[in-house]
């Protein structure tokens, strides 16, 4: 099992032959675009957002998280608009994604019953804290959760939806092909 300290000796080795990226103002100096893609990926290590769309440096930005939803990121959306300018999204689940393998309420009992195991309990407003968590379970119609997140991202009443173009996709683990959901 690989553990951090692992990590830091493959960064040692890394580092010796490491090509700097420049700062954002050297690279506006130095011509380079900006990025006009935010790619929206989920978490999965199979799922590399650089060999799926063959990315390269500075082309396209990437904000990932578990489960791939775009609620937890919106203020990062946002942020990243404001500071790049893009002008699409790609938001991307991926089949067999973990998501689709539980419920939040498999999450949420089972938090309480870790609780409850540590011989704290859970008090009403525990239960009423975990009962308000969403843990990004997907159900199975992968492409159903993906446009529900285009929605909930061109809904938000923040984000620049005449400035951006948002689209949702499926990356397929198997096959390696986008499609659009």
């Amino acid at each position: 099992m690989v553990q951090i300290t692992d990590l830091l000796e493959r960064n040692k080795e890394i580092a010796k032959t490491h090509v700097p990226f420049p700062y954002l103002p050297e690279a506006a100096a130095q011509g380079f675009p900006k990025a006009n893609v935010l790619v929206h990926p989920q978490f999965r290590n199979q799922q590399n957002a650089n060999k799926m769309i063959s990315r390269v440096q500075l082309d396209a930005v990437c904000i990932r998280n578990v489960c791939g939803h775009v609620t937890p990121n919106i203020t990062d959306i946002l942020g990243a608009h404001f500071l790049i300018g893009f002008t699409q999204i790609m938001i991307v689940h991926h089949t067999d994604c973990g998501a689709t393998y539980f419920t939040d309420d498999d999450i949420r009992r089972a938090l309480k019953a870790r609780q409850s195991l540590s011989g704290v309990g859970v008090g009403v407003e525990d239960a009423a804290v975990i009962d308000a968590m969403g843990f990004g379970a997907i159900g199975k119609d992968i492409g159903k959760s993906v446009r529900d997140d285009v929605e909930i991202l061109v809904g938000n009443p923040l984000f620049p939806r005449e400035e951006v173009e948002v689209r949702g996709f499926v990356f397929d683990i198997k096959t390696g092909v986008l499609m659009e959901a």
